[in-house]
């Protein structure tokens, strides 16, 4: 018999079938099984992966249609938006990645103006670019390599633009961060209507689902702000939330929600099912939608409570650091920057350590998981980032202290980074390192030291770099 070549499918069951994996980035939701209640894991386990009865193709009206749901998943999504304090919520199986196409697509017309935070995931400029949208970007700030949105900046241009009697038609802001910063919406928020009251305002908060269900965190949910200015009287248009539902609470991969904060009196609803119906799946995944159903009673039910476990055993690891002497200069204090610090935060589930004097991250980063099953997917120039989603559990910590208590006992070397251009370039394409997929450059961009610098810096965390075309206009228009 011929041999059957799956090199995909057999690695991916090798590490299925490998020890348990200590997961420090988005959420898996094996690894959240581990320590749920029967109750809640039986719910979850009877969703079945892909091979039972619930992997059908179903439509109304045996269960219901995402595009216009009027059963069950009607009422799903009713409970979603009661749940996030918002107007409407609509789901998706395709990650944030195409909900941001989704809305971006909903809230414009060909040929409209985006003001668009440079900050922003890659989905969000190359929708524009496929819309055939007018994006502005306003450059990002950067700290330690990271990615910031300029929120002085924006809210100047949206200014200017207002009182030049030709307002934007959109922003888009990102309000948390790959790298664990996060946008005090509470501040950010009046500040942009204000500057242009006519601008509908898109928010990307793909890593902060879960802290929705955590009343310390208001300060950075939209919807809060969002309810507060209603009832003081403003008038508001379009407001606009995608996050990634999978990243932070129980809801299976790509698990994605389009919260409607608030609809600003049109017809947003149909237009989003009209976009949704567009550049959607038009056969999704009905265990990924029902997830994200059970995600959201999960996280009502218990979602502060296992915030505030992550947080302690965030400072169990801390305090293990700290208390020998080996691992205690390790971990950094990270503090944003302080032009930007009154509109700014951290996110509490995260942690960078430092590295200088261990070794290179990506080395440091491959061996975690090589050698001690340890996974962590981002890492900067001299670090590492840490996240303690509501699935790290007590062992979890325990076995990644006894990692890197391991790791510096058998001290490595650092590599040096690569350059991928010569300074002076004019770009014909995008510069894209995956992850986090934020743009380090444009077409049109003259390549100067400081894209130089954000290159070795995202090379040296282990991204891939990706040089991609501009989207054709011409093209669009065909």
């Amino acid at each position: 018999m011929t041999a059957i070549s799956t090199p995909l499918a057999d690695r991916l069951s090798r590490l299925r079938d490998a020890a348990p994996i200590r997961n420090f980035h988005a959420l898996p939701l094996s690894g959240a099984l581990r320590d749920m209640p029967a109750h809640w894991r039986a719910r979850f386990d009877a969703l079945g992966g892909n091979t039972n009865g619930s992997d059908v193709s179903y439509s109304s009206p045996t269960l219901d249609s995402l595009f216009a749901p009027e059963g069950a998943l009607a009422h799903a999504q009713e409970l979603a938006a009661e749940a996030f304090r918002a107007e409407t919520a609509m789901f998706g199986t395709c990650g944030t990645t195409v909900s941001n196409r989704v809305v971006l697509d909903a809230l414009t017309r060909r040929g409209q103006r985006v003001l668009v935070d440079g900050a922003c995931h890659q989905s969000v400029l190359f929708s524009a670019g496929a819309l055939a949208i007018q994006p502005t970007v306003v450059r990002p700030l950067t700290s330690d390599g990271c990615a910031l949105p300029d929120i002085l900046e924006i809210e100047a241009e949206l200014h200017a633009s207002s009182d030049a009697g030709e307002p934007y038609d959109v922003v888009v802001l990102t309000a948390s961060s790959y790298d664990g910063y996060m946008v005090r919406l509470e501040d950010v928020i009046p500040r942009l209507v204000h500057a242009s009251p006519s601008t509908a305002i898109m928010i990307d908060a793909a890593w902060t689902a879960v802290h929705a269900f955590v009343p310390s965190m208001n300060p950075y949910m939209p919807f809060t702000v969002v309810n507060m200015m209603r009832s003081a009287g403003y008038d508001l248009s379009p407001i606009v939330v995608t996050t990634s539902a999978h990243k932070s609470l129980c809801a299976l991969r790509q698990a994605s929600l389009v919260l409607v904060a608030h609809s600003g009196g049109d017809d947003l609803v149909g237009s989003l099912r009209s976009s949704l119906f567009k550049h959607h799946t038009t056969s999704p995944s009905w265990p990924i939608l029902a997830s994200l159903d059970l995600a959201r009673a999960h996280g009502e039910a218990l979602g502060h409570e296992l915030f505030e476990r992550a947080i302690l055993l965030r400072d169990r690891f801390i305090a293990q650091m700290g208390a020998d002497p080996r691992l205690a200069d390790l971990v950094r204090e990270v503090t944003s920057p302080a032009h930007c610090s009154a509109y700014m935060g951290r996110d509490p589930m995260k942690v960078s350590i430092c590295l200088d004097t261990l070794g290179d991250p990506r080395e440091i980063r491959r061996r975690l998981y090589d050698e001690h099953g340890v996974y962590v997917a981002r890492c900067s120039s001299n670090g590492l980032l840490l996240n303690f989603t509501i699935g790290v559990t007590r062992d979890d910590v325990d076995a990644l202290v006894e990692a890197l208590r391991a790791l510096v006992r058998r001290r490595g070397t650092r590599r040096g980074a690569v350059t991928l251009l010569p300074v002076g370039t004019v770009l014909d394409d995008y510069v894209v390192p995956y992850p986090p997929g934020i743009p380090i450059a444009r077409p049109g961009e003259t390549w100067d030291l400081s894209h130089a610098r954000r290159l070795d810096q995202e090379v040296a965390a282990g991204a891939e770099i990706f040089r991609l075309p501009e989207f054709s206009m011409e093209r669009a228009r065909a």
